[in-house]
């Protein structure tokens, strides 16, 4: 994975903000949120929850559709499958350099 693009999305999600709408709208799975619900749901002003949308969307985790005439916002599951089996593959590899090189420190 690209470290620009893996700071993108955790500078995404380093906001509380933020991360409340990405953990509730993996919750809702498939059928997403309106931002109206969002807004409910967190007190946040229509301002406000649209910058932090569009730094979701900047860090390619969203996706907005439009279901009966009325935006809705979904996460991007498959990206974030990616992101996440990438990331996890990056920090085996560290992990793995990082033992062999402490291995040779001891020699």
């Amino acid at each position: 994975m690209q470290q620009e693009e893996t700071a993108r999305v955790f500078s995404a999600l380093g906001n509380d903000v933020r991360l409340k709408v990405f953990l509730a709208l993996a919750a809702e799975g498939d059928g997403g949120l309106q931002p109206a619900e969002i807004i409910r749901r967190f007190g946040v002003q229509p301002a406000t929850l649209s910058f932090h949308l569009k730094v979701l969307a900047d860090a390619n985790l969203l996706s907005r559709y439009r279901r009966d005439g009325l935006i809705h916002y979904k996460l991007k599951s498959t990206r974030l499958l990616h992101l996440m089996e990438t990331f996890a593959s990056d920090l085996h590899k560290e992990a793995s350099a990082a033992s062999e090189y402490q291995a040779g420190e001891r020699r």
